[in-house]
């Protein structure tokens, strides 16, 4: 039976994976091939009826067909509304009970959590876990430098320990960036780049130490932004100074946050996988009036990424989380309370305020 299931926390690499399968399969024949995602005119619900209807329909021609619902985000949640609960449901009845000989299906997305719909895919199929890499731990070099490895392996490049080191620094656990950045350095140097031509072209997160605190508050994981103070805090010369740094950097996050939740709203985007979609599709006047807006430009999923972290805040959290920001800020220049302790507690008002 042909069906996989690609998910796991890592949104970037889960796509990727997706992407090189599907055309691995062959995508080329437009009437063996169909996509189903969830869009600003069809909900969750509607996208899973129709994949259904998709694996129990023949092909136009007869023959095998692929079946791929692409990027679906919705099944991240562990309660689903009623009517999606019934059609995925169905879904995993069909693939353990029903499913076609001639039909392949591909699903692909972070966090899949609906028991039922993974155990079927164990069960008849396969189902292909990508994990994050995470800052805070031990491995996270290592683990993102293999990344870097196979991205090279498959251009036939050849990278200097140095050179990556200097990508450790700049990509961070941005796994994203590693095809885009490898692929800009091919193109630049060829097969066997010098470390001055690494950083001609790959630029920029130099704050990749930043961002396990960032996600940690994007995630309302307080017990992740815990740990993340104390690795941080703990490899740093200067503590204190340390300290300072991560709370304006928080203070940038939860701007960055604020203007994504306007921009959500201003552009109608009811789900965050479908606001890089719509920042490509804004008009003229909506144009003007974002134009300054930080996160317009990067990567689609990093755009979306964020959505998904504003959307886990209410907006007047986010107001009152920069409120709080701003008075940490004050009490490092007038107070004479450890550094340390004006973070942590920041951390726990924004993350897990009281009821």
């Amino acid at each position: 039976m042909s069906v996989y299931l690609i998910t796991g926390n890592d949104d970037s690499t889960i796509a990727e994976a997706a992407k090189k399968f599907v055309h691995q399969i062959g995508d080329d024949d437009p009437f063996a091939f169909e996509v189903y995602e969830e869009n600003e005119e069809k909900t969750a619900v509607q996208v899973v009826a129709e994949v259904i209807a998709a694996i129990m329909t023949p092909s136009m021609f007869g023959g095998a067909k692929t079946v791929w619902l692409r990027n679906f985000e919705a099944l991240a949640e562990r309660t689903l509304p009623e009517a999606l609960t019934g059609n995925v449901k169905r879904l995993a009845e069909i693939i353990n009970d029903e499913f076609p000989p001639d039909v392949t299906l591909v699903i692909d997305g972070p966090g899949i959590a609906q028991k039922q719909l993974l155990a079927a895919c164990k069960a008849v199929g396969k189902v292909e876990i990508h994990k994050r890499p995470e800052i805070t731990s031990r491995n996270w070099r290592r683990e993102v430098a293999h990344l870097i490895g196979q991205a090279c392996g498959h251009r036939g490049m050849v990278l200097a320990p140095e050179s990556i080191d200097y990508l450790l620094e700049v990509i961070g656990v941005q796994t994203g960036r590693v095809p885009g950045e490898i692929e800009k350095i091919f193109c630049y140097a060829g097969a066997s780049p010098t470390l001055a031509q690494v950083q001609d072209v790959c630029t920029g997160n130099r704050e990749a130490v930043y961002y396990a605190l960032s996600n940690a508050f994007g995630d309302r994981d307080l017990q992740a932004a815990y740990d993340a103070i104390t690795q941080l805090m703990a490899n740093h010369k200067n503590p204190e100074s340390c300290a300072i740094g991560l709370i304006r950097q928080a203070a940038k996050f939860f701007h960055q946050l604020l203007e994504v939740k306007l921009l959500c709203a201003t552009l109608k985007v009811r789900r965050p996988q479908q606001l890089a979609g719509a920042i490509e599709k804004m008009t003229p006047e909506h144009e003007a009036v974002f134009k300054h807006y930080g996160l317009r430009g990067k990567s689609d999923w990093l755009i979306n990424k964020t959505a998904g972290q504003a959307a886990r805040y209410s907006g007047p959290e986010l107001v009152g989380a920069v409120a709080i920001l701003a008075e940490a800020d004050r009490y490092n220049v007038s107070s004479s309370l450890p550094r340390r302790l004006v973070l942590e507690a920041l951390a726990a008002r924004v993350i897990s305020p009281a009821r």
